[in-house]
C-alpha cells in the first residue's frame, strides 16, 4: 500500500505542475494512470490501522481533485465552444449553398 500511495501522491504532483499547459488528450492519460492506481488500492486490503495511517495522505490528495475538476470543465467548455463555431459555420454555409433544382433550362441557338 505504501508503494500505491506513494505512486498516486507522485503522479498528482506531476499532474498540477502539468495542468496549466495540459491539452484533453493528455489530461486523460493521467486520468486513466490514476484510475489504474486507485483500483489497485480498492483491491488490496486495509486493516484499520493503515487506513489510519494512509488517512492524512489520502485527504491530501482529495485536496487536488477541485483543481483538477476546474481545468477539466475548462476544456469541456473550449470544446463547446468550437464545436458552437463549427455549427454556427454550417448555418451560415448551408444558407449560401442553396440545395435547390432549377425550374428551367436555356439553351443557346447558334444563328
Amino acid at each position: 500500500m505504501d508503494d500505491l500511495i506513494r505512486d498516486l501522491q507522485e503522479l498528482m504532483d506531476e499532474w498540477i505542475q502539468a495542468l496549466p499547459l495540459l491539452n484533453y488528450e493528455e489530461m486523460e492519460a493521467y486520468v486513466d494512470k490514476r484510475e489504474i492506481i486507485i483500483s489497485k488500492m480498492k483491491s488490496t486490503p486495509a486493516t484499520y490501522l493503515e487506513r489510519d495511517k494512509y488517512s492524512e495522505s489520502i485527504q491530501q490528495l482529495l485536496q487536488y481533485d477541485s483543481i483538477i475538476l476546474s481545468k477539466m470543465k475548462q476544456l469541456r467548455d473550449e470544446a463547446l465552444q468550437g464545436s458552437t463555431k463549427i455549427s454556427a459555420g454550417r448555418i451560415q454555409r448551408n444558407a449560401y449553398e442553396g440545395s435547390y433544382t432549377p425550374d428551367s433550362v436555356f439553351f443557346d441557338r447558334k444563328k
